[in-house]
């Protein structure tokens, strides 16, 4: 299971091995997911051992391997709440913090 104490790296070689177990579970050689997706062998090879790939290489092979979908999970999409919904308020699109003025000075004791 992934989880926040495991670093980077320990989450790469899991992901490579999920991505692994999916591709054998569908009967795909190695050559053949990288032919099916048409990207090379080099990055199926690379994402099985849970070495960096793009991004965009990560999404075609989950595609190919039917997983795409469970992408949707990782950052869901946010929504308004009910009330925001009522006070027919917009979604943030940004952050802006309230600046903390410290008006204490040395010598003021």
């Amino acid at each position: 299971m992934i989880n926040n104490l495991m670093n980077n790296k320990e989450i790469l070689k899991e992901l490579g091995s999920r991505i692994k177990d999916t591709r054998i579970g569908l009967n795909y050689t190695q050559s053949e997911l990288a032919r099916r997706a048409n990207i090379s062998l080099s990055t199926v090879t690379r994402a099985e051992k849970g070495d960096n790939i793009t991004l965009e290489q990560l999404i075609i092979i989950l595609r190919e391997l039917r997983l795409l979908n469970n992408l949707e999970l990782l950052i869901p999409q946010t929504e308004l709440t009910p009330l925001e919904l009522f006070e027919k308020k917009t979604k943030r699109q940004r952050v802006k913090k309230k600046q903390i003025i410290n008006e204490w000075k040395w010598g003021d004791e």
